[in-house]
């Protein structure tokens, strides 16, 4: 759960690596449509990739310290445990 705006000027080469990409659909850092701008410039790029959005979820959603609505990150225990299931899963795959 991070931003997902590249910087501009930077090299777009090939990407060979996995993505797993874990996010909050009411994240106010990294919306749903730069999530799919994301999706696409993946695709471009030749990546192996997955985005997955949580509903009710804002950024920081792993992190219990996270507590400040007004900025947009509160720690969400569900979202956390699914995001961890899923990121063991993304783990057994890459690391066979």
């Amino acid at each position: 759960h991070g931003i997902f705006s590249a910087p501009e000027g930077t090299p777009k080469p090939a990407i060979q690596a996995k993505i797993l990409i874990l996010h909050g659909f009411e994240d106010p850092m990294a919306t749903p449509e730069q999530g799919v701008a994301l999706g696409h410039e993946l695709t471009q790029r030749g990546a192996d990739w997955q985005i997955h959005f949580y509903g009710a979820t804002l950024h920081a959603f792993s992190n219990p310290e996270a507590n400040d609505k007004a900025f947009g990150t509160v720690y969400n225990p569900l979202t956390d445990e699914r995001s961890w299931r899923l990121a063991q899963d993304f783990l057994s795959e890459v690391l066979k």
